[in-house]
């Protein structure tokens, strides 16, 4: 997206976006249910060592209720910072004529 075309809006889009739960689960009920037996971490597993599998399998303590877990309201608001900070330079250059990070709440 051009920095032109950026509005509070959409930022305050993304802020919503954050608060939700990072497996993006619509908040239904659900069993997360994780790989069985040893194995080899490979590209499924992702870089954070994520267990869940489709796969059928004998469930076991790993596969448990999920819970939701929204992103920290300290790292929204250091993201809101990096792009306040960002914009503000925009403004400095004339890039921009106002920064649209004042008027959005993260």
């Amino acid at each position: 997206m051009k920095i032109g075309k950026l509005r509070a809006d959409m930022l305050d889009s993304l802020y919503t976006h954050l608060k939700r739960c990072s497996r993006l689960c619509e908040r239904l009920p659900k069993i997360e249910h994780h790989s069985d037996g040893e194995h080899v971490c490979d590209g499924r597993c992702g870089p954070l060592k994520d267990h869940r599998t489709p796969r059928q399998h004998a469930c076991d303590k790993r596969c448990t209720p999920h819970r939701c877990k929204p992103m920290a309201a300290g790292s929204i608001l250091r993201i809101h910072a990096i792009i306040s900070a960002a914009l503000n330079l925009a403004v400095r250059y004339e890039w921009l004529d106002r920064n649209p990070a004042e008027m959005s709440i993260p």
